[in-house]
């Protein structure tokens, strides 16, 4: 049986092994729980995943770090604050009583960590539009509560130092009807001069608008909630392979009920793939070299805690693959499934393999118009952690974008579908495989790297077509950055591979050489290059950037162009990243061309003054 015949194969038992209505099951009961990091509903959630695992004699064990606000993981990440609510009412009162919403009715309504309120208050309303500018604001907010839709932390901090007692928040962007998922994330500190926070449908956003212009109108409101020296809960499943190194898959447990999409869809897959990774184990199907280690985590928080306590994991951990916002019925969320590609910071074959084994899952099951897309690289859940290159591990993430009911108390578990959701387990479980037994032999390593430099070549020339007929500085960057990402990105196999390392460079010279080949016939022009500037910088935390603490460093007037401006947090976060302490300024710039489509070299220079302005970087 040729390799291609094996593949095949360990596809259709991982499809055999997993239970897409087990695990829609699974996301049901996970989103019964308000799962707000480092709350009493994220540790019962966490119970729920450990008690089946437990159940099937499937190895856990569960590890904590402070959640007190004041605790720095990496030197820059701040733990978050324990916290809960319980009960919560908002309701007009004037110019007539009505109800708004109910923390039973609408869990999002209650924005995270807003203060709790001394019974029954009240405040008049007054609309700031945005909330971010200055002059936005009517002349006296003070003792009111301030209806605005910017960015919920910038906001609060605006009207709280204007005297208000609290901000009311929409979207302008989810539907009518959905109440918004937000949070304040404060430090210990600043707990005592917080105010209310609460979130409200458009519908009626549009409601208080319009009768704040023929009249006052007054909210009354109280919130039981509390602030308390919390834990972030890491729970972990292991089963071993031959060696102590592993293959990792990920998935965020936290965020409010119901949360169904975001993320009980992907903790719900993890448990059914350490299901069925064990089951094909114990029935011979997967010997596996490499064990598999499987992470509930708080998103971001729980897995910087994690690795800044075991740094010693780095070196056994082969791959990484992070589950967030999968399964769902695209018709319903209207969006597509993808594979996150790699950044050119950090390539790596885990797009390529993941992606060509979705494929064939897929066409197993032939499942009726759903879409899949490799997608450029986005830095918006855990598998950023491991795509920073300090931490070196191959990475990628399937996800799913965009979804009409994303962070409101709409995102219901009944907006999953069975057969995505088997089909985001099923290819997870053979991609898990697929690593962990490629190097069990000459000819699963050689296969490997073949199936890799053929998924690459694909990809890059894909890719360097969809850029033809754009001339801007970005696509001459890429398409000129781009080869030599590939060549990095199927070197990267080494993590998994125990031989053929010739063979595996052999394979990576000719990817690099065909693509470049191809670039060069294309007609995009070499991109705009820049002198070197005699400017090395260097990183100062062991940490992804914070946008939170970095933007509130900079003076005021600067951390609003980032607020306004959302490509400037992006050009910040993939700088940061590109600073090795080698690089010239000029030779990152190009990198950050290359992944930042709006960025000239003036705002460039800007973010990376600001950077060291706000000590996260410094000059080597």
């Amino acid at each position: 049986m040729g390799l291609g015949s094996t593949l095949s194969e360990l596809v259709k038992n991982s499809i055999k092994a997993v239970s897409g209505r087990r695990v829609k099951e699974f996301a049901h009961e996970i989103s019964k729980f308000h799962r707000i990091q480092a709350s009493p509903g994220y540790h019962e959630a966490l119970e729920f995943v450990r008690g089946v695992l437990d159940g099937l004699d499937i190895e856990t064990e569960v590890f904590t770090y402070p959640a007190d606000g004041e605790t720095l993981y990496g030197g820059g990440w701040p733990a978050p604050i324990g916290w809960i609510v319980r009960d919560a009412e908002l309701w007009m009162k004037e110019p007539r009583e009505e109800l708004i919403s109910t923390f039973v009715d609408h869990p999002t309504m209650v924005i995270a960590h807003c203060r709790p309120t001394d019974g029954w208050e009240e405040a008049e309303v007054a609309d700031a539009g945005s909330g971010v500018l200055d002059e936005e604001y009517p002349e006296d907010v003070e003792g009111k509560l301030v209806l605005a839709t910017g960015r919920v932390g910038w906001v609060h901090r605006m009207v709280i130092k204007r005297g208000a007692k609290g901000l009311i928040y929409y979207s302008e962007t989810a539907p009518a009807d959905a109440y918004p998922y937000t949070g304040l994330w404060p430090l210990r500190r600043e707990i005592e001069g917080l105010g209310v926070a609460f979130s409200i449908s458009r519908r009626w956003a549009n409601k208080l608008k319009s009768e704040l212009r023929s009249s006052k109108v007054v909210l009354k409101y109280r919130v039981d909630s509390e602030f308390f020296d919390g834990s972030l809960e890491v729970l972990e499943a292991r089963i071993p392979g031959e060696s102590d190194n592993d293959v990792l898959l990920i998935g965020h447990l936290c965020h409010p009920k119901p949360g169904g999409h975001d993320n009980a869809s992907g903790s719900a897959c993890l448990m059914e793939i350490a299901i069925a990774l064990k089951k094909l184990v114990e029935e011979g199907a997967i010997k596996p070299k490499f064990g598999f280690r499987l992470w509930w985590v708080p998103e971001f928080y729980g897995t910087i805690a994690h690795l800044s306590a075991h740094r010693d994991l780095l070196d056994k951990l082969v791959a990484l693959l992070n589950l967030d916002m999968v399964g769902a019925s695209q018709e319903r969320t209207g969006g597509h499934l993808a594979v996150i590609g790699f950044p050119f910071f950090s390539p790596s074959f885990m797009p390529l393999v993941t992606f060509g084994v979705l494929e064939r899952v897929m066409a197993s099951l032939s499942p009726r118009g759903l879409k899949l897309f490799m997608e450029k690289y986005a830095d918006g859940s855990d598998h950023h952690v491991f795509a920073d290159p300090k931490v070196g591990v191959p990475q990628t993430a399937i996800g799913e974008w965009v979804d009409r009911f994303y962070h409101t108390d709409m995102d219901f578990a009944d907006n999953l579908d069975l057969t995505a959701l088997s089909i985001v387990s099923s290819a997870s479980v053979a991609t898990a495989a697929l690593l962990s037994t490629s190097s069990s032999s000459k000819a699963s390593s050689k296969f490997l790297i073949k199936y890799t430099s053929i998924m690459a070549l694909r990809h890059g020339f894909r890719e360097i077509s969809s850029l033809l007929s754009d001339k801007s500085q970005f696509s001459s960057s890429r398409a000129w950055t781009l080869p030599e990402a590939y060549k990095i990105a199927i070197t990267s196999l080494e993590t998994v591979l125990e031989s053929e390392y010739e063979e595996l460079e052999r394979a990576a010279e000719e990817g690099f050489s065909k693509l470049i080949d191809e670039v060069r016939g294309s007609g995009i022009p070499r991109p705009e290059s820049k002198k070197k500037t005699g400017i090395i910088y260097s990183r100062r935390r062991a940490c992804p950037l914070h946008r939170r603490m970095f933007i509130m460093a900079l003076p005021k007037e600067r951390a609003v162009s980032y607020l306004l401006k959302g490509n400037l947090a992006n050009i910040a976060d993939t700088l940061y990243y590109a600073l090795d302490g080698k690089r010239d300024l000029s030779d990152a710039w190009m990198l950050v061309s290359s992944e930042i489509e709006e960025c000239t070299w003036e705002e460039f220079l800007a973010v990376a003054r600001d950077l060291e302005k706000a000590g996260w970087i410094a000059k080597s």
